[in-house]
């Protein structure tokens, strides 16, 4: 749309004419603020006048976030624009040229990522566990908030860097974790999930839980990693409480774990006194069916 220094519209062409719902004969002569009915989405707020802004500055002006064009017929519109002076061979201003277009399904779409990543943000805090993202295009990894706390820190302490990883995990744990890393990127795998200790900032180690998800493009290449951390100390300190009482009740004590539906068993543990009454050493029993 263009429109003279008193801000009466001279020209607008068919997408104009499509947004405000005015066709450019019913237009012309016409203000523009009556026309080019804008205002802030949020607040409701009527926008200030584009031509009236160019005008005070001089100089190119760009619409402010959230802006709403509400058409001839009520249809609103999330537009984005420009306006920029028009001036004659001597420097003068004589008009203004605005430039608009419609933004509507590109902002809800930003708007909906907006929201969906603060649902997520709030299911991630309400479970306590962290989540990191690894671009395997740019090499790039993000550890949330919630990552770092488990560990002791702040947000602000620690760097979205690997070399964290890789400074509070154990050697051998790190190596495991490459060796499944790289059979999940090349679908040898579906699932990374992998138990291992990472170094609190306090000194201590804490037992962590780690799962991990790859996605892949259109030509089936990797290009991120994404998983969350739990932390499981709690659960190992009990399951390490639990084992030393078995281990040292007077009566035998035998752990099978079912396969087959339930079909058969296999023994995975038994204690001291189990090994005793049936005069077999635990490290050479192996995995034995309950049959024998």
């Amino acid at each position: 749309i263009t429109a003279d220094i008193s801000g009466r519209i001279t020209n607008m062409n068919k997408v104009a004419e499509s947004l405000t719902g005015w066709k450019e004969a019913k237009a012309i002569g016409k203000k523009l603020i009556n026309v080019f009915n804008i205002i802030n989405e949020e607040t409701r707020a009527i926008a200030e006048d584009p031509v009236t802004k160019v005008l005070k500055s001089g100089h190119i002006v760009g619409l402010a976030n959230h802006t709403v064009l509400i058409s001839k017929n009520g249809t609103e519109h999330q537009i984005a624009d420009s306006a920029a002076p028009i001036r004659n061979e001597n420097g003068e201003i004589k008009g203004v040229v605005l430039v608009f277009s419609n933004v509507t399904d590109k902002y809800a779409a930003q708007k909906q990522l907006k929201e969906s990543e603060e649902r997520f943000n709030l299911a991630m805090q309400a479970s306590n566990d962290g989540l990191f993202d690894w671009n395997l295009e740019t090499n790039e990894i993000y550890y949330s908030p919630g990552w770092k706390r488990m560990l002791g820190y702040e947000d602000h302490e620690l760097p979205n860097d690997f070399t964290v990883w890789e400074n509070t995990t154990d050697k051998e744990d790190v190596r495991k974790s490459w060796e499944l890393q790289q059979k999940l990127i090349s679908k040898e795998i579906d699932r990374f999930v992998l138990e291992f200790k990472m170094k609190h900032k306090n000194g201590h180690f804490v037992d962590i839980l780690s799962r991990a998800e790859a996605f892949f493009n259109e030509k089936g290449k990797a290009t991120r990693i994404v998983g969350t951390h739990t932390d499981i100390s709690n659960r190992k300190q009990a399951e390490e409480k639990y084992r030393k009482m078995v281990e040292n009740m007077n009566s035998g004590v035998a752990i099978y774990q079912s396969i087959d539906d339930g079909k058969d068993f296999k023994l995975i543990d038994f204690n001291k006194a189990a090994e005793k009454i049936t005069n077999t050493k635990k490290n050479k029993c192996g995995w034995k069916y309950l049959i024998d």
